[in-house]
């Protein structure tokens, strides 16, 4: 029993998490939603959230230089999402490195004592 009421809730979250998605885009007058997939657990779920409210949505595998393993996840999972539902579209690879580098420069040569470059880098994609 206990087992039947622990999934009903999680029900029950994702349906108020999907429900309040459709709410503030409906609010904002825009069409649908735009997800970079990292490959990671967060861009994941909130691209799985997003297909769950079936309006349009677009989801972008965005490397930044050479393909990694968390290109390699997003774009499975993008792929699996575009099949399995039909708002999802699913676009891979619009590498960004043209787009990052002056940026993780601007950072670096900022602050070099206080800012990885390494972590710069992996946290500059999803923020674009």
């Amino acid at each position: 029993m206990t087992d039947k009421k622990t999934t009903k809730q999680k029900q029950e979250v994702v349906n108020s998490i999907v429900e309040w998605m459709t709410e503030i885009l409906n609010e904002s007058g825009q069409k649908g939603f735009v997800i970079g997939l990292s490959g990671g657990v967060d861009s994941a779920l909130v691209a799985t959230l997003a297909a769950l409210t079936k309006k349009p949505t677009y989801l972008v595998n965005l490397p930044i230089g050479p393909r990694s393993v968390g290109c390699e996840l997003a774009d499975i999972y993008g792929k699996y999402l575009d099949d399995r539902y039909s708002n999802i579209t699913y676009q891979a690879d619009k590498n960004l490195k043209t787009v990052v580098e002056p940026l993780i420069t601007a950072f670096v040569d900022h602050d070099e004592d206080y800012i990885d470059p390494s972590l710069t880098l992996a946290n500059m994609a999803s923020r674009i």
